[in-house]
């Protein structure tokens, strides 16, 4: 696949928006500080929750930026062992 493709799919995949229930609860894992996470997540309801708003959009990003970096670094392996 080429990067376009790649981008398109993860475009497409972010701009769907499901219904939210009203017994959903937020669910977004807290943190100590920035960086580190504390093991418990945040029981506020979804609906009411503005501090963690649209958080596993930007979770599953952040996995999708993963996977295409590793995808990257494999074809780039690939491409040195096929030089020597």
């Amino acid at each position: 696949m080429t990067h376009g493709i790649h981008q398109a799919i993860f475009v497409l995949s972010y701009n769907f928006l499901p219904q939210i229930g009203d017994d959903e609860i937020c669910g977004c894992p807290l943190t100590k500080d920035v960086f580190n996470e504390a093991g418990d997540l945040c029981k506020t309801a979804k609906k009411h929750c503005n501090d963690h708003f649209r958080w596993e959009r930007m979770r599953r990003a952040e996995i999708d930026a993963d996977k295409v970096r590793q995808v990257f670094r494999c074809k780039a392996i690939l491409k040195k062992k096929e030089m020597s």
